[in-house]
């Protein structure tokens, strides 16, 4: 029988993943490795691979990286007599097989990180850089962003696992892509990842509909959406979309801050449907005071009241389908700042932060910016209003309705209430559950920070199945590194905006902490959290830190060297 292997260890890292390697034994004419998922807890060892060689690569793809933190690891060698005795156990520092992404031109205030879509099984992920100066325009175009020539035009970034290794597939940008435009703003795909949508909310054409003019820049953040269509490998523009009431020119104000009336900001946030042929596209600054579905779009008395668009697609040919209005529109409600679709395409949430009624009232405007989430569905090819949400500790400045989130069959909703510097103590920032039922939709939960965190829940996602639940903390202070499951350390007391990411599991009833994920080298700005992504399976988390100066690029630099001069504010994306 075999002997056991010696010098058996963790030889390299690779992004969720380890390889192990062990001398090789006289007899053996193969190599087993078990794994025991949480070491001296409960679980009991299984075998996890194996080998003919003296090396092994095992892959963390079907967990996040939390439930291995005390994970070991034996390996015995097996050979016609049977297998003998296991080498002794093994703990990597899973901290290390943590995915580090940097735009491949990662350059100064590129917030590369601001926007994330991750594949259901988390295989493919497409990152916004929003701030991106290449001046290159469509597919594979030229990243060169010296001296400074399209500022804040933007880029998609996006990236596949290949044969157990990330590379970085491809880089989009905008057909017409200038300076200001911030394409990246915003991205989603379809669940077989075959399209993909990215809104560019600064884009200033004045075209509006579908496939219009995009030649002039005669509206200042008018806004616009690209939609991408893959075919193998390759990547083309299917569609550019506008709004329907895209004003014709800027106009700016005479007095205060000189910014323009009409900055609709259409593609600020978007949500599309499992295949891709519903596309919802908020438009928080837009500026009609009409209210329900397909209201008068012309009005402009309701400045930054908001709307959202919904677009449809057959035979590859896309079309709006339906202009969306709050039944109790007023201005600077921003209506569409977010929205979350169930997969089938049908339920429709929408968060206005804004919004200023209180206690559920909406007539009244006596608690401002207390925010307010409204509920559609489409039923037999028309959309309806079904329900208006407020959170159930409503107050001013509460913000509800900032970020949001929707299980894949619509039954579960998760809505931030990330509230303003001018939030009061007694109006925590936090995160809220609903759950529909026959009566409507109930309140299931109201999350806070684990440590009294300052803005909670600038971003949250759910697992499909609305059992997971990752809430982003761009502004949280503390200065602790890695992947905690019982954070005691108390923030610094200054908000650094180091950032964190608290994620949360649905135990019987009751929304249970399991892991607060911190970057491996934090700084103060970076702005960790700042988006959360989510595969729908569960199974992996990224999140984005748009404000992350990292002085690396491309995949797995090295993060504790850091730029402020040439790579502040570039950003970064983190796999868990």
């Amino acid at each position: 029988m075999p002997g056991s292997p010696s010098a058996f260890t963790v030889s390299s890292y690779d992004i969720k993943g380890y390889r192990f390697s062990w001398n090789p034994v006289a007899g053996a004419s193969r190599y087993e490795v078990f794994e025991d998922p949480d070491g001296p807890g409960p679980l009991p060892d299984a075998e996890a691979g194996g080998s003919a060689e003296t090396t092994y690569s095992h892959q963390l793809a079907g967990q996040i990286l939390h439930e291995r933190l005390n994970a070991s690891y034996r390996v015995r060698a097996c050979g016609t007599t049977g297998c003998g005795a296991f080498s002794t156990a093994v703990v990597p520092d899973v901290t290390k097989a943590i995915g580090y992404f940097k735009a491949s031109n990662a350059g100064w205030n590129a917030k590369f990180g601001s926007s994330i879509a991750l594949s259901p099984d988390g295989r493919r992920m497409a990152v916004g850089a929003p701030g991106d100066r290449g001046n290159g325009t469509g597919v594979n175009a030229s990243q060169n962003e010296t001296p400074f020539p399209a500022p804040y035009s933007g880029a998609v970034y996006v990236f596949e696992r290949v044969d157990g290794a990330w590379i970085q597939q491809t880089y989009i940008k905008a057909s017409n892509a200038e300076a200001n435009d911030y394409f990246g703003g915003s991205v989603t795909w379809s669940t077989d990842g075959s399209t993909l949508a990215v809104g560019a909310p600064g884009e200033a054409s004045n075209a509006r509909g579908v496939n219009g003019d995009q030649s002039n820049n005669s509206t200042d953040s008018a806004g616009a959406v690209y939609v991408f269509h893959r075919n193998g490998k390759d990547w083309t523009q299917e569609a550019y979309l506008k709004a329907s009431n895209t004003e014709p020119v800027a106009i700016r104000e005479e007095r205060g801050l000189g910014l323009a009336l009409n900055e609709h900001s259409f593609g600020t946030k978007l949500a599309l449907s499992a295949d891709g042929s519903v596309l919802a596209v908020g438009s928080p600054g837009e500026n009609s005071s009409s209210t329900g579905v397909n209201g008068n779009q012309q009005d402009t008395s309701a400045r930054r009241a908001g709307a959202v668009y919904v677009f449809t697609r057959a035979a590859g040919n896309w079309r709006q389908q339906a202009y969306l209005k709050a039944n109790n529109t007023d201005a600077w409600d921003q209506f569409g700042s977010a929205v979350a679709m169930s997969s089938n395409g049908v339920t429709l949430a929408i968060g206005a932060p804004g919004e200023s009624s209180g206690n559920g009232r909406p007539a009244d405007n006596t608690d401002p910016d207390s925010g307010a989430v409204y509920v559609f569905a489409l039923n037999g090819g028309a959309w309806s209003q079904t329900h208006y949400l407020k959170s159930p500790t409503a107050g001013s400045t509460h913000a509800f309705g900032a970020s949001l989130s929707v299980s894949s069959d619509g039954d579960t909703l998760a809505a931030g209430a990330s509230g303003s510097i001018r939030a009061a103590a007694s109006r925590p920032r936090a995160a809220f559950v609903f759950a529909r039922s026959p009566r409507g939709w109930d309140p299931q939960a109201q999350i806070f920070g684990p440590l009294g965190d300052t803005m909670f829940a600038c971003s949250v996602v759910l697992s499909a199945d609305g059992r997971k639940l990752a809430l982003g903390n761009a502004s949280e202070s503390g200065s602790t590194p890695g992947i905690s499951t019982n954070p005691t350390t108390s923030p610094a007391k200054y908000d650094l905006n180091y950032g964190a990411v608290d994620l949360f599991a649905l135990q019987g009833t009751e929304w249970a902490l399991e892991a607060r994920f911190k970057a491996g080298f934090p700084g103060p700005d970076d702005e960790f959290g700042i988006h959360v992504a989510l595969s729908l399976d569960g199974s992996t988390l990224a999140v984005g830190a748009s404000g992350e100066n990292g002085a690396s690029s491309g995949i797995g630099g090295d993060q504790s060297i850091r730029d402020r001069l040439y790579r502040n504010l570039s950003g970064a994306v983190y796999l868990y």
